[in-house]
């Protein structure tokens, strides 16, 4: 029995061992505390812009709509500790409880790690505006607190109304709902701040995010998700490996692909060729040449083609480029006699092949997406299986011993009649 007792405990130590080395996970801002700072845009232009943080992406985008937000506001009171019905994923800890302090911020404490999520109006002489008004909505998917400040003692009464989203998944967004424009740049402020705490002496390490006082306007949605490895991927072959990432070639880093609504716009934002503010309309250009030919043969007909085509493709390069969906048609007021039958077939077969590409590059997302989610649910399953694998193994084996010293006694007196 002492023999089966040791098995069945190294299974437990085993199953231990084995559960916390997968999720276990180091810091490596402790070795590195430079990487607090660390701030890096991956792509923007006028309306939006796409940077790198530490443990956090941040996507802002000018002149969304309000974000949908499911449950009531109920007006609630400063200073006071709230607690979600989740626990709040902030810089890889988790938190049960929240406080708004009355000058603005959301302070996320729980035992040595906290967490400060800034969205603050100061005075002309930079002192701090406290809360005008303040509501929460708090259900089981996400906690949304309106914060809204107003500078009565300015002559315009300046107000600056902001919506913090926290997300059960970990995703943090800012709505600004109404900024006065007469509020200056030095006078808000909004971002997060992480403290995270190190092991061996250490000590705890500050991580901070920064929205560009540029961007805080009526109207912005500003996005932070959880980066995860992915930024250590260095090449494209280990980004495409990783099952959440996605290889951004235009900033040549590798980024996280968290969220299914943006990751289109991801896509689009990394490619070398899809530049800022791209609006291509296709409606039709008339341009009077006040020419007229007598025939249009089949090379000519190539040239007039291949230098549209070279002329598109320059286009695409230069940023700030409009690009919309519909067809442009180039009315040459023109007298054409003959266009040879082949080259209007030619040029007929190229609009299947270019809307065979676009399904194939959808049908390709749709499959990535699916293959995703199978993947996050194979790495829950398989341990699980393994554990239970375990389990009953260690259970039978037990069982065998178990009985083997059961039986063993009376297969000797049988044996010893036998031979008397």
């Amino acid at each position: 029995m002492r023999y089966t007792l040791l098995f069945c405990q190294s299974i437990t130590v085993y199953s231990i061992i084995f559960m916390i080395s997968r999720f276990i996970k180091c810091h490596e801002i402790c070795k590195k505390p430079e990487l607090g700072n660390y701030a890096k845009v991956l792509f923007e232009n006028d309306s939006y812009e796409y940077s790198h943080y530490y443990f956090y992406s941040q996507l802002i985008r000018l002149n969304q709509p309000v974000p949908v937000i499911s449950g009531r506001f109920q007006e609630s009171e400063s200073n006071t500790a709230f607690n979600p019905k989740f626990m709040i994923k902030y810089y890889d800890s988790d938190f049960p409880s929240f406080y708004v302090k009355g000058y603005g911020f959301i302070e996320i404490i729980n035992g040595e790690h906290e967490g400060v999520i800034n969205n603050f109006l100061k005075d002309d002489h930079l002192n701090y505006v406290g809360i005008s008004y303040l509501e929460i909505s708090n259900n089981k998917e996400m906690l949304a607190i309106r914060q809204t400040y107003h500078q009565r003692t300015h002559p315009e009464k300046l107000t600056f109304n902001v919506t913090t989203l926290i997300h059960s998944n970990g995703k943090i967004a800012f709505y600004y709902h109404y900024v006065s424009k007469g509020i200056k740049g030095n006078q808000v402020k909004s971002g997060l701040n992480g403290v995270i705490k190190c092991e061996n002496n250490e000590g705890n390490k500050m991580a901070e995010t920064k929205v560009h006082e540029k961007w805080i306007q009526s109207g912005t949605l500003v996005e932070y998700e959880l980066l995860g490895d992915c930024p250590k991927h260095n090449s494209t072959e280990e980004c495409k490996g990783a099952k959440t990432c996605m290889w951004c070639e235009k900033a040549r880093m590798c980024t996280a692909i968290n969220h299914e609504n943006i990751h289109e716009f991801k896509v689009n934002g990394c490619q070398v060729e899809a530049m800022s503010n791209v609006n291509v309309t296709s409606e039709a250009t008339l341009n009077n040449h006040g020419k007229t030919r007598t025939g249009i043969t089949k090379p000519d007909l190539r040239n007039e083609l291949s230098k549209t085509t070279q002329t598109t493709e320059s286009h695409l390069v230069i940023s700030n480029v409009n690009v919309t969906s519909e067809t442009t048609l180039i009315n040459h007021e023109e007298t054409t006699t003959s266009i040879t039958e082949p080259a209007l077939t030619n040029e007929l077969n190229r609009t299947p092949q270019t809307t065979e590409s676009v399904l194939n590059i959808t049908t390709g997302t749709t499959e990535n997406k699916e293959q995703r989610k199978s993947n996050n649910s194979l790495y829950i399953v398989i341990p699980l299986v393994i554990l239970f694998l375990i389990v009953c193994i260690g259970c039978v084996a037990w069982l065998w011993l178990y009985r083997r010293e059961k039986i063993n006694p009376y297969l000797r007196k049988a044996y010893d009649r036998l031979i008397s």
